[in-house]
């Protein structure tokens, strides 16, 4: 038998929920610094919010994470991850995050001296 259209989609939300907490348990545990949000708002069919589309492509600094520990990142204006919503909390979101490891892989600006220092 198939479910009617509002249990399918809420079922659908609810995976959605799932998955993005279990990559951010993971991403955190493996050592990630950083997330960069991606919003759906270019495909056409999805009603994306509009404070989605802003976060698009922005990056996120993960609370406590070794790199601002250990002096070689700034957050440089951006916000912390537990400042917003998180990916797909909000009720149909499809949002993802792209969780950034290195410092390396950050702007300029959010780099320190002693980053760069240490890289000579």
């Amino acid at each position: 038998e198939e479910l009617p259209f509002i249990e399918r989609r809420v079922a659908i939300d609810q995976g959605h929920k799932l998955i993005a907490n279990i990559n951010d348990i993971v991403a955190t545990d493996g050592g990630a610094i950083a997330a960069i949000w991606h919003s759906h708002w270019r495909d056409s069919s999805y009603n994306a919010r509009h404070s989605h589309k802003e976060r698009d492509g922005v990056i996120y600094v993960i609370p406590n994470n070794w790199a601002l520990e250990q002096g070689l990142m700034k957050l440089d204006g951006h916000q912390y991850t537990t400042d917003i919503t998180m990916v797909g909390e909000e009720v149909y979101c499809r949002c993802w995050y792209q969780y950034i490891y290195r410092v390396s892989e950050l702007p300029d600006s959010m780099k320190t001296a002693k980053f760069l220092n240490a890289l000579k």
